[in-house]
C-alpha cells in the first residue's frame, strides 16, 4: 500500500506539473492573442481614419495629391500615397498604411471625379413628359424633377429621382434592373460652361468677336471659318487646344465630321449640329477606341434642319444644356427624317422635341449609351463637384 500511494502522489504531482505548465502556456498564448489581436484592430482603425480624412481632401479638392506621411494618430501613425492609374479616365489610386503595435494594415482606394457625362439621360425638368412602354435607356438616369412612368418602360442603369415616381395608370409597372432610389439631389452648378470657357482660355482655344463659328472636325485637325461662305482655315488640334477644349464666346457654333482623339466644344449660345459627328475609331466595334467627344452649352443643341439631315443622322458625343435642351431644329415642320442614331449621353435642363409627330416630322431616337463614360470624361467636362469611390480593398 505504502508503494501504491507513493505512486500515486507521483502520478498526480506529475499531472498537475503538466497540467499547470500547458494552463500557463494557455494563458500566454491567450494574452498574446488578445495582444495581436488588439494591434490588428488598432492598426485597421488607424488605416480606416487616414483613408477616411485623405477621401475628405479629395471631396473637397479634386486634384489633391500631398498625400500624409507618418502621421501620429492614437498612439500609431498612418501614411497616405496617391497615384494616377489612368490619366486619360483620370483614375486614381489612394493607398493608406496604418501602423500600431508594430503590426501594419494597408487600404486601397481606387477613385475617379464625379462627371455629368457618366449620366446616360439627365435633367432639371422633365416639362410632364412621360417615359412609355417601348422606351429603353441604358445606364444611369437621373431628374431632379419627378419621373413620369406609363406602363412598362425599361432602364438598364441606376435610376435617381429626387422628387419620386408618378405612375400613370393602375398597370404601371417600371423595370429597374439597375436599382431606384429617390430623394437623391444632383443639382446643374451654374459655373458648368463658365469654368470649361476658363479652360479653353487657359490652355485651349478661345474664340471670340464672332456671330457664328463653323468646325468641321477631319480626325486630328479642324477646318474653321467664320460664315457659310468663306474658305475654311486647317489647324492641327493638337497644336490648336493643348487641353482639348475649343470655346466660342457668344457666338452660335456649327460642327460635323469625324473625332480622333479626346476634345470638348462649347459655347455660350446655342450649338446646331449640321452632319453627321462621329469617332474615328468606333468603340462598339473596337473597344480599346480613346475617342471621345463633348458638346457643352449655355442654350440648346439642335440638330440643324438641312437637307444632309433629313435622312437620318450619327452622333458620337455627350451632350450638356445648362439651361434648355437637346431636340431636333423644326420639329413640327421638317419631313420625316429618319433615325437619329446618338451615342453617349444627354444631359439638359430640359427635354425638347425631335419630332411632332413621328412618322409625319422629325427623327425616330435610337439611342445607345457609351459605356465608356461610366469611368472616362471629355476633357473639361462639367462635373457634379463629388468624388466616386470605383473599389475600396482592405
Amino acid at each position: 500500500m505504502g508503494k501504491l500511494s507513493l505512486f500515486l502522489v507521483l502520478g498526480f504531482s506529475i499531472l498537475y506539473i503538466i497540467l499547470g505548465s500547458n494552463s500557463n502556456k494557455l494563458s500566454t498564448q491567450a494574452v498574446e492573442n488578445m495582444s495581436d489581436y488588439h494591434a490588428n484592430t488598432m492598426a485597421h482603425s488607424v488605416a480606416v481614419s487616414g483613408t477616411n480624412l485623405a477621401a475628405n481632401q479629395l471631396f473637397l479638392n479634386g486634384a489633391w495629391a500631398a498625400g500624409y506621411s507618418s502621421v501620429d494618430f492614437e498612439n500609431g501613425s498612418f501614411s497616405v500615397g496617391i497615384q494616377v492609374l489612368d490619366a486619360w479616365k483620370n483614375i486614381r489610386k489612394l493607398t493608406t498604411t496604418g501602423t500600431y503595435g508594430g503590426v501594419s494594415k494597408t487600404i486601397e482606394v481606387i477613385y475617379k471625379p464625379s462627371n455629368f457625362s457618366k449620366f446616360a439621360y439627365y435633367s432639371v425638368s422633365e416639362s410632364g413628359i412621360h417615359w412609355h412602354a417601348g422606351d429603353t435607356v441604358w445606364g444611369p438616369w437621373h431628374s431632379q424633377d419627378y419621373l413620369t412612368v406609363n406602363l412598362t418602360p425599361v432602364f438598364y442603369g441606376k435610376v435617381t429621382s429626387k422628387k419620386g415616381i408618378i405612375y400613370q395608370t393602375g398597370s404601371d409597372d417600371p423595370k429597374f434592373y439597375g436599382g431606384f432610389e429617390q430623394g437623391v439631389d444632383v443639382p446643374m452648378p451654374s459655373t458648368s460652361v463658365s469654368n470649361l470657357e476658363n479652360l479653353a482660355i487657359d490652355d485651349g482655344w478661345h474664340l471670340t468677336g464672332q456671330d457664328t463659328v463653323y468646325l468641321t472636325f477631319e480626325g486630328d485637325s479642324v477646318k474653321y471659318r467664320n460664315s457659310y461662305s468663306s474658305p475654311p482655315t486647317a489647324y492641327l488640334l493638337s497644336s490648336l487646344a493643348n487641353n482639348g477644349i475649343l470655346f466660342a464666346q457668344n457666338a452660335v457654333l456649327r460642327i460635323q465630321g469625324t473625332i480622333k482623339g479626346m476634345y470638348t466644344v462649347g459655347s455660350n449660345k446655342r450649338i446646331y449640329i449640321d452632319n453627321d459627328i462621329v469617332y474615328n475609331t468606333d468603340p462598339r466595334i473596337d473597344p480599346t477606341s480613346t475617342d471621345l467627344f463633348g458638346i457643352v452649352t449655355e442654350k440648346d443643341v439642335l440638330v440643324a434642319d438641312l437637307p444632309v439631315n433629313h435622312d437620318g443622322v450619327n452622333i458620337h458625343a455627350s451632350i450638356f444644356c445648362k439651361d434648355e435642351g437637346f431636340g431636333a431644329e423644326n420639329p413640327g415642320s421638317r419631313p420625316n427624317s429618319g433615325q437619329l442614331h446618338l451615342l453617349g449621353g444627354i444631359q439638359q435642363y430640359y427635354r425638347k422635341l425631335v419630332s411632332d409627330p413621328y412618322p409625319a416630322h422629325g427623327f425616330l431616337k435610337a439611342y445607345r449609351y457609351d459605356t465608356r463614360l461610366m469611368v472616362a470624361s471629355p476633357p473639361g467636362y462639367p462635373g457634379t463637384g463629388l468624388m466616386e469611390i470605383i473599389t475600396w480593398f482592405e
